[in-house]
C-alpha cells in the first residue's frame, strides 16, 4: 500500500504545510512557558480565574416569571403543526406499498387455499398438499410484512 513504516510503527505527525508556521509558534511558545516554569502556570491560573469571572451568570434574572410547563408544551405542539414534514410523501408510498402486498398476500392466501381445496378432491397426494401449505403459508408472511409496514409507516415523526 505504500510507505516503508510497519503498522505498528508510528508517524511523527507533520502539520500541513500552510499551517507549518502556526505550528513553529505554538511550539516556540510552549518551549518558552517550560523555561519559565512554575511562575508562569501561577500567572496562567489567575488568568483563567479572571476570565471565568468575568463570563456573565447562567442564572435567570429575579425580575422574569417562571415558565409554565403547559404554556411551552402548547406552542411546542403547535409549532409541529405548523413545520411540514419532509417524511410525509415517504409514508404515503410506504402504506401504499403496505396495501399492494396486503393484497398480493391475501390472494396467495386464497390461492393456497383453493388449491388445497382441488388436490384434498382429486386425491394428488402430498406433493400438492404441500404446495398449497406453502403458498398459504408465505401469503401469510407477505400479509404480516404488509401490516408492519403500515404500522411503521403510521409512526413517522417529523424531519
Amino acid at each position: 500500500m505504500g510507505g516503508d513504516t510497519k503498522r505498528g510503527e508510528r508517524r511523527e505527525f507533520e502539520p500541513p504545510p500552510w499551517e507549518k508556521d502556526q505550528f513553529e509558534q505554538l511550539a516556540r511558545r510552549k518551549a518558552a512557558e517550560s523555561e519559565a516554569g512554575s511562575g508562569e502556570t501561577v500567572a496562567e491560573e489567575s488568568r483563567e480565574a479572571e476570565v471565568v469571572e468575568s463570563l456573565p451568570e447562567a442564572a435567570p434574572d429575579a425580575d422574569a416569571p417562571p415558565l409554565d410547563t403547559r404554556v411551552v408544551d402548547a406552542m411546542l405542539v403547535q409549532l409541529s403543526g405548523q413545520e411540514g414534514s419532509a417524511l410525509k410523501p415517504v409514508a404515503r408510498a410506504s402504506r401504499g406499498l403496505a396495501a399492494g402486498l396486503a393484497v398480493i398476500g391475501s390472494a396467495m392466501v386464497i390461492a393456497g387455499g383453493v388449491a388445497a381445496a382441488r388436490v384434498a378432491g382429486a386425491g394428488a397426494g402430498t406433493v400438492g398438499a404441500l404446495g398449497a401449505g406453502m403458498v398459504v403459508v408465505f401469503g401469510g408472511l407477505i400479509i404480516g410484512a404488509a401490516v408492519w409496514l403500515w404500522v411503521r409507516a403510521g409512526g413517522v415523526q417529523g424531519s
